[in-house]
């Protein structure tokens, strides 16, 4: 940490640039000695304009024996009558000494304190040192880095999947503060394409009952999925759970998301949100007595899953209902619904079976009628099938055309015989022997298009509208200006965070570490190396943190993040007073004895813990 010689360039760098801006109070270190020069040699030739300039800014030159300097350059302080406990001169600092000083206020006399304490403090006693070297400063302190916290993010990525039962996420809802007799939980499974959900209560929180219900509930209706997407909780991560799914056939993925981490699953956590507004709302609608103990929620979950699944999806801009079945909601289940059909096109529907059943009777007409004469009843959404279109047989390419017969004499094609006028047949007035023009065919709609070409434009306008939403949705994440998104290389310098449980309250809350692979392409993973080996866990970009310290990398060896933290920081040597022992802590396999450490609150609460103090 002290010889940080990359920080150091950065800063000298940045004080460079700003000596050599005319904006700027910094001066150069050349400028410095000439001021100098200049008051202690006043004969000495000198530029007019230099001459002006150091007169109007009030250049002296003063002894601070108290602080061991001679022939300091300094400059009346103008603030001193405004501000109290201020020097009478302000110290004139070079851009070749910018960082010394700096430092020296920063990490001995503040004790590594924020940017506006250390600005306040400067501008009490030194000139030339500006607010934009200050913040670089204090943003880019190798130990500062080491204590803040995490703030930058890994660019977000919408999982977008394009059919049914590609990917489903499973939860489960905690309801035990308001059970409805055995039952304590609801199961929430949620298609990932089509957001179509399926509730369900639950008795007790087991592998048993979660997979018995999915069987029941889902597999039979609609198979097994691609990817199964869960918590880490023990309900999900069972090999119960993955047999059910291996006796129904396919090849299901399992993924499990991290812990205490929600947003892994953030689709069917804004459905579990939803699922609890819409049984608030049905206690209020199904006007419950607020006296009563239990609500039976479990007996609402049908209509609240089925209104779910009617409503429009802002993503995919559909029901999931009509997504998944291809059909419209019928009409009378659900309030504001749009039925297949109107009442008037039902009577209409009736009325032809009458007109069908009155035709039966009657003898067949000619086929020619059949096609051409139309219906006398036309149904606006039924519509008639239009009549076939006859066309004549195309010539066969294989064949020549015949050519006329030769003349023996000139050996010339013979002139075609005419046809005598008086010999055709004469032609009636109902006949036409002009073409008669085409039959324009009616345009495509989404009503009379085949079943399956309408389903699967239905889905198809569901996916184009999961892109875009997915595209708004990323857009919005990385325009935050609360969050730095930023991904990062290998043999970038970064930070990780080191776990409460693995460190003191005397440690810095992150250690150095250097990117040495990076796996994945769309969900990136990195592997770091520390000083002390490679860690043997993979973080994400939401994890990490760029560091403009030196670092050390050694891949000698593999240690856990646990290791590099205690090895971090030598002089602990107990890194918690947390040993959960279930027994009385009488040996030396409890780690809080092992150590010297008295167990307390934090282990357990037994009274009969032989290494508490009573």
């Amino acid at each position: 940490m002290e010889n940080d010689t990359a920080f150091k360039k950065v800063m000298q760098r940045l004080a460079e640039r700003q000596a050599a801006s005319t904006k700027s109070p910094t001066i150069s270190e050349e400028k410095y000695d000439a001021i100098r020069c200049h008051l202690l040699d006043p004969s000495e030739k000198v530029d007019p304009h230099f001459r002006h300039w150091v007169k109007r800014r009030k250049f002296q030159i003063v002894n601070i024996p108290g602080l061991g300097l001679h022939q300091v350059l300094v400059i009346p302080n103008e603030q001193r009558k405004q501000l109290d406990g201020c020097a009478k001169f302000l110290r004139v600092v070079h851009a070749g000494n910018l960082y010394d000083v700096v430092k020296g206020i920063h990490v001995d006399e503040l004790s590594h304190c924020g940017y506006k304490k250390l600005k306040n403090y400067v501008d009490r006693h030194y000139f030339g040192i500006t607010r934009g070297f200050i913040q670089e400063y204090c943003k880019y302190c190798p130990v500062c880095q080491l204590s803040q916290p995490q703030v930058t993010r890994p660019p977000l990525r919408p999982i977008v999947h394009k059919d049914f039962l590609e990917r489903v996420q499973v939860d489960l809802i905690d309801m035990r503060h308001s059970p409805d007799r055995d039952y304590h939980y609801i199961g929430h499974f949620m298609d990932h394409f089509s957001k179509y959900h399926v509730l369900f209560p639950l008795k007790q929180k087991s592998a048993e009952e979660v997979g018995r219900l999915l069987e029941e509930r889902v597999l039979a209706y609609f198979g097994p999925p691609n990817i199964f997407h869960s918590d880490n909780g023990r309900e999900f991560v069972n090999q119960l759970i993955q047999t059910l799914f291996s006796r129904w056939g396919g090849k299901t993925a399992f993924v499990n998301g991290r812990p205490r981490h929600s947003q892994s699953q953030g689709l069917v956590e804004r459905g579990n949100q939803i699922v609890d507004k819409r049984i608030a709302a049905m206690k209020q609608e199904e006007k419950v007595d607020d006296d009563a103990v239990q609500y039976p929620w479990a007996s609402w979950l049908p209509r609240i899953q089925f209104s779910m699944n009617c409503t429009k999806h802002e993503t995919i801009q559909d029901a999931p209902y009509h997504v998944v079945f291809g059909r419209s909601v019928p009409a009378g289940l659900f309030p504001g619904a749009q039925g297949c059909f109107a009442e008037e096109d039902i009577r209409d529907v009736e009325d032809r079976t009458e007109d069908k059943e009155d035709e039966i009777s009657q003898p067949p007409p000619p086929a020619q009628e059949l096609i051409s004469q139309p219906s006398p009843r036309t149904n606006p959404i039924l519509k008639p099938i239009a009549a076939p279109r006859l066309f004549k047989p195309a010539p066969r390419k294989d064949k020549q055309p015949s050519q006329p017969p030769l003349d023996d004499a000139t050996n010339q094609p013979s002139p075609l015989p005419q046809e005598d006028p008086s010999q055709s047949l004469p032609l009636d007035d109902s006949q036409d022997t002009s073409p008669s023009p085409p039959q324009p065919e009616p345009p495509v709609t989404p009503e009379n298009q085949p079943s399956s070409t309408r389903h699967s434009s239905i889905r198809k306008r569901a996916l184009e509208n999961t892109y875009i939403s997915a595209a708004r949705m990323s857009e919005f994440y990385n325009r935050r200006k609360r969050v730095q998104v930023q991904e990062f290389s290998v043999g970038d310098r970064v930070s990780i965070a080191v776990p409460k449980l693995d460190r003191t309250a005397m440690d810095l809350p992150r250690i150095p570490a250097v990117v040495s692979a990076i796996h994945g392409s769309m969900a990136k993973k990195y592997s770091l190396s520390t000083a002390y080996g490679v860690i043997n866990t993979k973080f994400t970009g939401g994890d990490l943190q760029a560091y403009s310290g030196d670092v050390e990398m050694s891949i000698e060896k593999h240690v856990s993040l646990r290791e590099a933290a205690q090895k971090f920081n030598p002089e602990n040597r107990f890194l918690k007073a947390h040993c959960s022992c279930k027994g009385s802590c009488k040996t030396d396999k409890c780690s809080c004895r092992a150590n010297g450490i008295q167990c307390s609150t934090h282990c357990h609460l037994r009274s009969t813990c032989a290494n508490r103090a009573v």
